[in-house]
């Protein structure tokens, strides 16, 4: 009998994983398909550059912006309609539901996810940085991805990445992702695997691996306060933090001074976390994020 629950947990976890696998590729296959549709399109946009693909590609890239735009609200429509029907309807009508943001009132929490959120973005920062130097030409690839969004229209590139983006990915990763991943691990696999899928998203090195503890972060203030409300706010945050800073400062961030930064919000975050009151939390099973 003990042998037999054994192999359904790992049957249930493995099972979880390959949920949060299918999960994440098709949140790569909208964003995909979206910019198939926009390739079909440019030649009848742009029919002077139709045979021309090179014409046609610097067409493409211009509109990248747009293009990765209107992904993300697909994406948010999607997974956030599945999230609504799944799982907060649900808590509505097991009388379970509250209001993310009241869950995150007190200045304490505001504090314990801002905290966190930084000290995640500068182990990020360094981890970005060791990525750089072990494998040449990725820094560059990121620039490059990263540029495609934000060159051409600034104001809807800087909006999908700041906004769009963030509640998109929260919605796929720590929202359904998240939820489903919790009948079969607790708060530690749940974290580790929606922060490895949420790296996988990303698909170039730099990013890839720099995600990593962003996502645990986010999966963390998810799981503890039963809502995404909190994981939205920390990747706003993050989002709009960087890219501020990286039109403000040219300059890469000293190493140095990153790690320091990690250390002191990383110690500020336990310090508000361990003063944050208790309160009453529901059967494990009844978890449903609001």
């Amino acid at each position: 009998m003990k042998g037999e629950n054994v192999m359904n947990t790992k049957g249930s976890k493995g099972k979880a994983v390959l949920v949060a696998l299918g999960l994440m590729l098709l949140f790569l296959a909208i964003q995909a398909v979206v910019g198939l549709v926009a390739s079909i399109i440019a030649p009848i946009m742009n029919p002077e550059a139709a045979t021309d693909a090179a014409a046609i590609t610097a067409y493409v890239m211009s509109v990248m912006p747009v293009v990765q735009f209107i992904a993300e609200i697909v994406c948010i429509l999607v997974f956030g309609i599945w999230y609504y029907r799944s799982y907060v309807k649900k808590a509505k009508e097991l009388r379970t539901y509250e209001s993310g943001f009241k869950k995150i009132a007190s200045l304490k929490d505001i504090g314990f996810i801002l905290s966190l959120t930084f000290a995640a973005y500068f182990l990020a920062a360094v981890i970005g940085w060791l990525v750089t130097v072990l494998i040449p030409g990725s820094g560059d690839l990121f620039s490059s991805l990263i540029g495609a969004i934000t060159d051409g229209n600034k104001t809807i590139g800087m909006l999908t990445v700041m906004l769009l983006g963030p509640v998109a990915e929260e919605l796929c990763f720590r929202g359904v992702i998240l939820q489903k991943s919790k009948k079969a691990f607790g708060i530690v696999g749940c974290t580790v695997l929606s922060a490895v899928m949420f790296g996988l998203m990303h698909m170039n090195p730099v990013q890839s691996l720099y995600a990593i503890p962003i996502g645990a972060a986010l999966a963390f203030t998810a799981y503890k306060y039963e809502s995404i409300v909190p994981a939205m706010i920390g990747h706003i945050v993050n989002n709009s933090f960087s890219m501020i800073l990286s039109n403000l400062v040219k300059e890469d961030l000293n190493q140095i001074l990153a790690l320091v930064l990690f250390a002191a919000f990383a110690v500020l975050s336990v310090v508000i976390y361990r003063s944050i009151p208790k309160v009453e939390k529901f059967d494990e099973s009844d978890k449903l994020s609001a």
